[in-house]
């Protein structure tokens, strides 16, 4: 649980810092998502779901490792109209991701009959999705997009925090 944590905080987190044409990510989400693999070798014993969604990470990663490449040389606005479908195709196989592993929780919480947080988990996911859905329909609407944005991110805040207290609960029991 832990490297899931640690994975969602760099992914979810964006801190880039703008070179002409290039950007740098302080915080890359190919690096999170070497944390959510390690994660899904660690949790495969608490269930399929893990081991079945490990695969999309892994592509994720390698996709993400790409992207940070042609962002540093500021070659991702080349792809202009593309560029965002192929962004918009990765968002949603990450959400499918986040998915799974909140739906991996909440079957640990069946198995062991104990409180892991997963529906709360599972209610900030959906929260930030329809935050982030909302800034990508109103990007052209500034003040709706902001809002959204904002709402987004305080989302993904109160999400990590959500995880975190899943860790903790599931450190707490007899699973680890």
């Amino acid at each position: 649980m832990n490297s899931f944590f640690w994975g969602f905080v760099i992914m979810l987190f964006d801190i880039n810092i703008s070179l002409g044409q290039g950007t740098i990510g302080l915080l890359p989400d190919f690096v999170g998502y070497l944390f959510l693999i390690n994660g899904f070798n660690l949790m495969a014993q608490e269930g399929q779901r893990f081991i079945k969604t490990k695969p999309y990470a892994v592509f994720m990663a390698a996709y993400s490792l790409i992207l940070y490449v042609l962002n540093i040389f500021g070659l991702t606005a080349a792809l202009g109209g593309m560029g965002l479908l192929i962004e918009i195709t990765a968002l949603a196989v990450s959400w499918g991701v986040e998915y799974e592993i909140i739906k991996g929780i909440q079957d640990m919480e069946d198995r062991y009959d104990e409180y892991l947080n997963g529906d709360m988990l599972m209610v900030t996911w959906i929260v930030q999705v329809v935050a982030t859905l909302a800034t990508l329909i109103f990007m052209f609407f500034e003040t709706i997009s902001f809002i959204s944005s904002v709402a987004s991110l305080v989302a993904a805040v109160v999400f990590v925090i959500q995880f975190y207290r899943a860790k903790q609960y599931y450190y707490a029991g007899d699973n680890s």
